[in-house]
């Protein structure tokens, strides 16, 4: 199994397992005292991705240096045989993997309160943006059905036309002065 070919942008646990790959690149894989834990952490979500035990050994094989591999392929084997459900929350990872702001800042989880809030204020913001898209389409829409009524219609009072469209006089005069000056 190779790491970039199963990757998947949008899937939580490949970002976490990207968030590892890349916590370990940048401390060189100096992660002694943490060492267990980012295998524990490690092992459990390629399990979560469906990947097998053999799977998991070779692809965290990497990882370990020889003096550890043996633990590692222990602790990863114990994962696997265990019926457990093991659930890290972003804030539990950073907290076993002692990150620093680099590595809050480097990351493609959400492991910090700013981060979060910033991709809530983006997914607002987007979700803002749609409603705001689709109530225009409405009144141009609206607005396309009364300049067709109005030219069927030519003698109907304005009143009337107001009346059937749930819009104000001055609108509806406004149009006909629209459709005038169009002619």
């Amino acid at each position: 199994m190779k790491y970039f070919d199963d990757f998947k942008r949008n899937a939580r646990y490949w970002n976490i397992i990207k968030d590892l790959n890349n916590y370990y690149v940048r401390h060189n894989g100096n992660i002694v005292g943490c060492r267990n834990a980012f295998i524990h952490i490690m092992a459990t979500f390629l399990k979560k991705v469906g990947n097998s035990l053999d799977e998991a050994i070779d692809f965290i094989e990497p990882y370990c240096t020889v003096d550890f591999y043996d633990e590692a392929v222990t602790t990863i084997t114990k994962i696997y045989n265990k019926d457990k459900q093991y659930n890290y929350n972003n804030d539990k990872i950073a907290s076993l993997l002692y990150f620093t702001d680099m590595d809050y800042a480097q990351s493609y989880c959400c492991y910090n309160d700013s981060k979060r809030l910033e991709r809530k204020r983006e997914a607002n913001r987007r979700a803002k943006d749609k409603q705001y898209k689709e109530a225009r389409q409405k009144r141009k829409a609206k607005r396309d059905n009364i300049c067709t009524f109005i030219k069927e219609n030519p003698t109907m009072p304005t009143k009337d036309i107001a009346i059937i469209f749930d819009v104000s006089t001055r609108t509806i005069q406004r149009i006909k002065k629209q459709l005038k000056e169009s002619q």
